[in-house]
């Protein structure tokens, strides 16, 4: 996926996602020749790892 796709898809800017490719966080990033660009798969998993590492509310036991 590309940096604008992403940033659609995740509703940040792409300056976020340079910063965090800057900083080595957010979905895993790789560079193609002169691109970046996000495998689909991984960016899933990614915005799965934050929904639960971040999660708050729901039902307590």
């Amino acid at each position: 996926m590309t940096p604008v796709q992403v940033s659609q898809r995740l509703k940040v800017s792409r300056q976020t996602l340079s910063y965090w490719r800057s900083r080595n966080t957010g979905p895993l990033s790789f560079a193609l020749g002169h691109t970046v660009r996000y495998p689909a798969a991984e960016l899933e998993q990614w915005i799965s790892d934050q929904m639960r590492e971040t999660a708050r509310g729901g039902v307590s036991a």
